[in-house]
């Protein structure tokens, strides 16, 4: 801050950026009230790109009834690109692909 107010480019803006990786995650919500059965599709992850991993945050037998707000997610899943926005679509699209089981 102090560079640019004496009308100096900060030298952080400069330096060489390191390549990383990207990673995203997308939660994967109840769409109805139920109790959890279990998922389809964690079982198709890894012909997906990004490495996506499945992290549940509920168990079978676990009783849904609140969809509107973080109550309702049932897990996440985690991937890893050359950019977070490469990451976060493959996130979507391997998220997209699981369906919490309710009855």
């Amino acid at each position: 801050m102090l560079s640019v107010a004496l009308g100096k480019s900060p030298a952080l803006l400069d330096d060489p950026l390191e390549q990383g990786t990207g990673v995203a995650f997308v939660l994967v919500y109840a769409d109805r009230a139920g109790t959890l059965a279990g998922w389809s599709g964690p079982d198709r992850l890894a012909a997906l790109p990004g490495r996506p991993e499945w992290f549940p945050t509920a168990n079978p037998g676990d009783r849904f009834e609140h969809l509107g707000d973080q109550r309702g997610c049932t897990g996440i899943v985690l991937t890893e690109g050359q950019t977070a926005e490469l990451a976060l679509h493959r996130a979507l699209t391997a998220a997209g692909g699981i369906r919490p089981e309710l009855r």
